[in-house]
């Protein structure tokens, strides 16, 4: 981890209608109190984890008493060690009580020498722990003085503890000008408390001094309270909410209607929103609505210390100035509460004046660099310093937009010990994005199950196809929306994970931080995708103009809000086991292993989640490009990082002298050849951290077509050298190959496509990833390549070969390959074996060559597809095309599985083999579909003619569409009322025709499936 602080997963707008728990300070009076009474009930509250340790303590405490014992803990419960102590002064005997040392170190002394005259000693044992010593309490009736001017607690301990004496308590309650009695709202809530369950409470103020006098109840049988719902909780929720505009509290009827009868101070604090500006509805049930914009407020806290550090952080960002005063006794709770709020604000970039008793903000707009440093999750500590309030206001800036972690979150359970999971929730929430089949439901399904979570299909809650095609695409874009804040509201803080799949067309800005969008991509979505079974989105626009317009306009808004992004093969099956350790990692209830390899930073975007995934994984190197990673803050964070796991590379010259300066030892820097031959030697890092690479840039700037010339030219032996030009053949590819395997630990070779739109060499950097590679680089998304492999592809291989030194491989041979389902068709069969399947795209005229360089590297068995069926079925003198290829001694053979695939296609179509048909297209296939299909017509889709005659074709009922994406000279004139489909991708030109001609569709995939299974029967009985 970078950073010992955890973040804070804000959730916006925040909304919470859920139950409010019952007040600590009410609760730790009550228990008092029954402890006391023995026939008095709390109604209204059960013991559970929803309270407080404060409430845990004392209970456990009193229970203690009941049974004999002698020697308790208080935990850092002021409040509960002050009603303890004078609680136990009642009884006779010696009693030992352990608390925090800052628990102790707070003001008691006015309590212990009021105690003495009662009959009891008190005596500090350590830091940690009190000794009492008590006779109890003299009989008859009792007279006692104390001073208020550091608590109200003491005069509450005093009455509460002699609320069963018959002859009645007098307290002298005293306060000064120079020292008011400090949070007298509290005593008020212990007098109301004492009222209602019968004792006679008579009040008499003269001269700053209240003179209390104390009559037990008549009786204590059936004596009861209601618990109360803890308004200091309710304060800190509804600052939660009134930070922002769509910002909702929402209280129960019965909570609601407390606010009446209350006397816990704290509940004053919504007055004090409403003031500032916030919007708070009080009919039946009390709503706080959030308000972006709010004015800044005086106000006096003595009377409400709590609300001090959540009021500051709302007021921070107030229109105008704030003063919040008249709470000295903050600086004795548990931490200095006043100095921890002025420096938690400061930290993030608010002004603050300190006082002595409180604070003077200035308000305005929050600083600019807030939205900066969360986009790189570059957060700013906050430590509580052991103050449950202090970690409450981080949450409070948080959601206002700070960018805070906080240390020592486990704080909260002094008071709320369910804070956490009301702002977060419990569980984690993911949405998942992307394009039109790119199996966004199939994974969701797939992943909730895994989490034990629900699963919710955005389109499936508002009606599907069926919906769109009723109201249209707009009316169903609001339909969307207002579905999504539906349930965005209902699963805020929903102890139950949820997986969302949401349509392509959902815009994923409306994801708000409460949710991680994963976008689940397949290497197809840069061709077309045509759909039968769904609405068309334009109808004016053809199927694959429609397509491409939606493609390229909601990919980058998919590229924007992602937090992780997925990378999945043709085929993926159900249980996928690399898609469910990734879940599990995206989860935090497992981790990848990657043990090697390159990754490279392409954004500042969610920078320190980005950085500790990749190290927590075991990447080799984290490759930081100047050009893509420039800002001071970003190279802050860079710095956490161990050195010898990161390659920073020089790409931008106006910032390369910055660059290498902040190059720490052990790490490896990149520079480009054209750039290293201008350093000085004083200028260049040491040899053994220096790579110097070959780029397309650095021939054309030094003139030069010859990368490997220019790498010769290298007079320093550096610690690698590294090419990546431009490759277009399988002979550059040997070339490259070769150079460097000459050298392999001090060179490294990476083909790069000619074209960005079809990369070809990902297999080979693959392959020499395990083989011998020192510099391997692979990506979660686009990376700086598209020939760099794929996550999940190197966590395939990884997973194949294990430590196996991988002479061995197999492969699906063709052009286009990135469509294909072969890898993963066929990716157990050959993992047994210790190979992986590579996709390989090679032309026609590269057959000889490149299968040649194939056999050198170690190719052993390949499926086979177009165009290269009869090349590679002449390359190895076979009698026509094949699409199957094996090892045989120190040759290949090949065979064609093809004919099974389509006889299994025919019967799923209901078409009879005699039955007269027509193919279009065909290629290598045609030899294996005419011996099946004895009347089918071939027709060349180039010129639209009968091949043998040349004549134009006539009209059938059955089509075989055997052209993939090619139309050819296609006449729309043509309707069939079948079409079979040899091809299964998403691009074909089948599916284009069917929806045309209004035809029963049947996919290429069944034969697909056929042929492979008997293509494993041959290879099972050959390899």
């Amino acid at each position: 981890m970078l950073d010992v602080a955890s973040p804070i997963r804000v959730r916006r707008p925040f909304y919470y209608d859920g139950p409010i728990p019952r007040s600590k300070s009410w609760l730790n009076r009550a228990l008092i109190l029954r402890s006391i009474f023995s026939g008095l009930t709390i109604e209204g509250w059960h013991p559970s984890e929803a309270d407080g340790e404060d409430v845990t303590h004392i209970g456990q405490a009193l229970r203690d008493l009941a049974a004999g014992k002698r020697e308790f803990s208080i935990g850092d419960s002021g409040t509960g060690y002050r009603f303890l102590l004078a609680r136990l002064s009642r009884e006779s005997g010696e009693f030992l009580i352990h608390g925090s040392e800052r628990l102790f170190s707070r003001p008691h002394l006015e309590l212990y020498r009021v105690l003495g005259p009662l009959g009891s000693k008190v005596r500090v044992e350590s830091p940690t722990s009190v000794r009492l010593n008590s006779r109890g309490w003299p009989k008859g009736a009792i007279r006692l003085s104390v001073d208020a001017g550091e608590s109200s607690q003491f005069a509450s301990a005093l009455l509460l503890a002699g609320s069963n004496i018959n002859d009645g308590v007098s307290l002298e309650v005293r306060t000064h000008a120079d020292s008011p009695m400090r949070s007298g709202g509290y005593l008020e809530m212990t007098t109301k408390m004492l009222e209602q369950i019968g004792c006679q409470i008579s009040r008499l103020s003269s001269r700053g001094q209240v003179l209390i006098e104390l009559k037990a109840p008549a009786s204590d049988v059936k004596l009861a309270l209601h618990a109360e719902p803890d308004w200091s909780s309710i304060f800190t929720l509804a600052c939660l909410a009134s930070v922002e505009t769509a910002g909702l509290l929402k209280l129960s009827e019965r909570d609601s209607q407390s606010l009446a009868t209350t006397a816990q101070p704290d509940a004053i604090g919504l007055s004090l929103l409403e003031k500032a500006g916030v919007h708070i509805e009080r009919g039946r049930q009390i709503e706080v609505h959030g308000r972006r914009h709010r004015r800044g407020i005086d106000c006096d806290l003595g009377g409400a210390p709590d609300l001090f550090p959540c009021l500051a952080a709302v007021l921070a960002t107030a229109d105008g100035a704030s003063t919040l005063s008249g709470a000295p006794q903050l600086r004795l709770k548990e931490s200095d509460r006043i100095r921890t709020t002025v420096e938690t604000l400061r930290s993030v970039g608010i002004s603050v004046e300190e006082r002595a008793d409180g604070i003077c903000l200035a308000g305005g707009a929050p600083p600019a660099w807030w939205h900066e440093r969360r986009e790189m999750q570059s957060a700013i500590v906050c430590h509580p310093d052991r103050d449950h309030r202090a970690a409450f206001q981080a949450a409070v800036l948080a959601q206002t937009g700070a960018p805070v972690q906080v240390s020592e979150r486990g704080v909260v359970a002094k008071s709320l010990p369910l804070f956490w999971s009301i702002v977060e929730g419990d569980a984690r929430r993911f949405a998942i994005v992307g394009h039109r089949g790119s199996g966004k439901t199939r994974a969701g399904h797939t992943w909730a199950h895994r989490a034990q979570a629900e699963f919710i299909d955005l389109d499936e809650q508002i009606g599907g196809s069926a919906t769109f095609d009723l109201v249209g695409e707009t009316e169903f874009r609001h339909l969307e929306r207002e579905t999504f804040e539906k349930i965005d509201r209902q699963t805020r803080s929903s102890f139950d994970s949820v997986v969302l799949s949401v349509g392509g067309g959902f815009d994923p800005a409306l994801l708000q931080e409460g949710w991680e969008a994963i976008w689940v991509r397949r290497a197809t979505d840069r061709d077309d995708r045509i759909f039968i079974d769904r609405p068309r989105l334009n109808p004016a626009l053809n199927v694959r103009d429609e397509w491409r317009l939606r493609r390229d306009t909601r990919e980058p808004r998919f590229k924007a809000r992602a937090d992780r992004v997925l990378t999945i093969p043709e085929g993926i099956l159900e249980n996928d086991v690399i898609e469910t350790r990734w879940f599990e990692d995206a989860l935090d209830v497992g981790s990848l292993a990657i043990n090697g390899g390159v990754m490279s930073l392409t954004s500042e975007r969610r920078l320190v989640s980005t950085l500790e995934r990749w190290l927590r994984w075991g990447v080799q190197r984290i490759e930081v490009r100047d050009d893509l990673i420039c800002s001071d803050e970003a190279w802050n964070v860079i710095a956490k990082v161990p050195a010898e796991r990161l390659l920073i590379s020089l790409r931008d010259p106006s910032r390369q002298k910055a660059t290498l300066a902040r190059i720490p030892e052990q790490a490896l820097v990149d520079i480009p050849f054209r750039y290293y031959t201008k350093f000085s030697e004083s200028e260049r890092p040491p040899l053994e951290q220096t790579v110097v690479s070959i780029h397309q840039e650095d021939l054309e700037a030094l003139g030069e077509s010859d990368p490997y010339r220019l790498a010769s030219s290298l007079k320093e032996t550096v610690r690698l050298i590294k090419i990546a030009v431009p490759t277009e053949s399988f002979s550059e590819l040997r070339t490259g190959h070769e150079w460097a395997m000459s050298a392999p630990k001090h060179r490294v070779y990476l083909p790069m496509s000619a074209s960005t739109a079809r990369p070809r060499w990902a297999w080979y950097r693959l392959l020499m990833a395990k083989r011998s590679a020192a510099l391997a680089f692979l990506r979660e998304d686009d990376g700086t390549s598209l020939d760099q492999p794929t996550l999940y592809e190197w966590l395939r291989l990884q997973d194949t070969v294990q430590n196996s030194p991988m002479a061995r491989f197999a492969a699906i041979l063709g052009d286009p390959v990135h469509h294909s389902r072969t890898p993963t068709e066929h990716a157990d069969f050959f993992a047994k074996r210790g190979m992986p399947v590579l996709a390989i795209a090679m032309r026609a005229d590269e057959v000889h060559s490149g299968f040649a360089f194939l056999k050198d590297l170690g190719l052993h068995a390949a499926a086979v597809t177009a165009p290269l069926k009869a090349a590679i079925g002449t390359e190895l003198q076979c009698e026509g095309p094949v699409n199957t290829i094996w090892k045989s001694g120190s040759t290949f053979a090949g065979a064609s599985t093809d004919g099974d695939g389509f006889a299994e296609l025919l019967l799923l179509a209901g078409v009879v083999p005699k039955e007269p048909m027509i193919v279009w297209g065909g290629g290598g296939v045609l030899p294996a579909v005419q011996s099946i299909a004895t009347n089918a017509v071939s027709v060349s889709a180039r010129t639209g003619h009968v091949r043998e005659s040349g004549e134009p074709v006539s009209p059938a009922r059955v089509l075989i569409w055997a052209s993939g994406a090619v139309r050819g000279a296609w006449s729309n004139a043509f309707k069939p009322e079948v079409v079979i489909d040899l091809s299964y991708t998403e691009d074909s030109a089948g599916l284009e025709v069917a929806l045309e001609s209004k035809a029963k569709y049947v996919s290429g995939l069944q034969m697909f499936k056929a042929q492979a299974r008997r293509q494993r029967e041959i290879w099972e009985k050959n390899l």
